[in-house]
């Protein structure tokens, strides 16, 4: 049989479970991390979905490389073909060659001297 001091625990504590679990819920549907997916295998509970490198979320897969095109058209995903770690992105700063450094390595005619 229920008495007052079981009711009053019941009153005290169900407000509490129900804010805890509603809490917990959220926890559940939200998602905690900036970024959804780091590489394509994150992306494997989403069916023909590849991970967009450089936004960090998983898009639908479609012809070619797409989601996996970086700045400047490189390669942002986990390269695994040959052409792939040819065109991979990188951190690195692109520095172009001064050709005039070229001057008088050159013969009259446009060709390379005979090695030595």
């Amino acid at each position: 049989m229920w008495t007052i001091s079981k009711l009053r625990v019941i009153a005290l504590l169900l407000p509490g479970a129900v804010a805890l679990g509603a809490s917990a819920g959220c926890s559940f549907v939200i998602e905690s991390r900036d970024r959804q997916c780091e590489r394509d295998a994150d992306c494997s509970g989403f069916d023909g979905a590849v991970c967009d490198v450089a936004e960090g979320v998983c898009v639908p897969a479609s012809s070619g490389t797409a989601g996996c095109e970086g700045p400047d058209g490189c390669y942002s995903c986990e390269p695994v073909l040959p052409e792939e770690f040819l065109n991979a992105c990188t951190d690195s700063e692109c520095v172009p060659y001064d050709n005039a450094q070229l001057q008088g390595l050159l013969l009259e005619d446009g060709s390379v001297p005979p090695v030595p």
